[in-house]
């Protein structure tokens, strides 16, 4: 009932900016935007997971990006790219190469993709333009539990990060031990073990979406700054409650648990407080992309 709902104010809020909706003979709406993106080079989106990857995979659909992975078997779960169809890859000794992507490109004519999985220096090639959400850490590590309610004992994978040792899934606990710098750097420093991530991380980080990414957004701010960048720098139409995969969190941390997150958090929050400090112009508002 919360997705109907939920699903409902999505589409109220899309006809209420002048978008037709139609069916795509399935149960999945396609939609029709006042017009095409405007950018000409493929958008490649570092999708941080628990980031916002399902609000811009369903954006992207919105605007009539022409998308690679499940999005195009009307999952509207998320837009990733089909990597074994880009060539030869192996996460621990194959990384695909500027060229693979550039004939992948040219050959399907995307325009959108997003990659979920470590974002190496590989994955960065010319011709394409590069962006990424971030969100703020504290809520990232509480939607985490919350997300893997019932499957984990987050209280004993908290202990486990004391004591520098993994446990439970594979995920939960990178999500409360800076997870976007996992993310956005190599296999390697996404696998490093609990409390290895340091302030030259972070450093790293900062510099790689200063030099390379073109629009870096910012969840909590989806209904002005993040909306605004969006529309200005791809051309998107990006309706009113546009944010998808918002759920009651049920499960939260102690005051000590808090604590402990927070500090065990902090060169994510490093990362995450320099770019939502500078101004919407210098994170992608200032030019439509070619």
């Amino acid at each position: 009932m919360v997705r109907l709902i939920r699903f409902l104010v999505w589409c109220y809020a899309a006809k209420a900016s002048g978008l037709r909706l139609e069916s795509s003979g399935g149960n999945i709406p396609t939609h029709k935007p006042f017009h095409a993106p405007t950018h000409r080079k493929p958008v490649i989106w570092a999708h941080v997971s628990k980031a916002g990857g399902t609000t811009m995979c369903n954006l992207a659909q919105l605007n009539k990006e022409k998308l690679d992975g499940p999005a195009i078997r009307h999952t509207l779960r998320n837009c990733n790219i089909n990597d074994t169809a880009v060539g030869p890859y192996n996460r621990t000794s194959r990384m695909h190469t500027c060229q693979e992507y550039k004939n992948y490109f040219q050959k399907t004519g995307l325009t959108y993709v997003q990659i979920e999985h470590a974002f190496t220096e590989s994955d960065i090639c010319d011709g394409f333009h590069y962006g990424v959400m971030l969100r703020d850490p504290f809520d990232m590590a509480l939607s985490a539990i919350n997300f893997a309610q019932g499957k984990n004992n987050f209280t004993k994978q908290i202990e486990c990060l004391k004591d520098g040792v993994p446990c439970g899934d594979t995920i939960t606990w990178k999500r409360m031990d800076n997870f976007h710098i996992r993310s956005l750097l190599s296999y390697e420093e996404h696998n490093l073990e609990p409390g290895r991530v340091t302030d030259d991380h972070a450093e790293k980080v900062i510099a790689r979406l200063e030099r390379t990414f073109a629009v870096v957004t910012i969840l909590e701010e989806m209904h002005n700054n993040t909306k605004d960048i969006l529309q200005t720098a791809l051309g998107w139409v990006v309706p009113s409650h546009s944010q998808e995969n918002v759920s009651p969190h049920r499960h939260t941390f102690t005051p000590e648990q808090e604590s402990f997150i927070r500090h065990n958090i902090r060169h994510d929050t490093k990362v995450y407080n320099y770019f939502k400090s500078k101004l919407p112009q210098q994170r992608g508002l200032a030019r439509q992309l070619d």
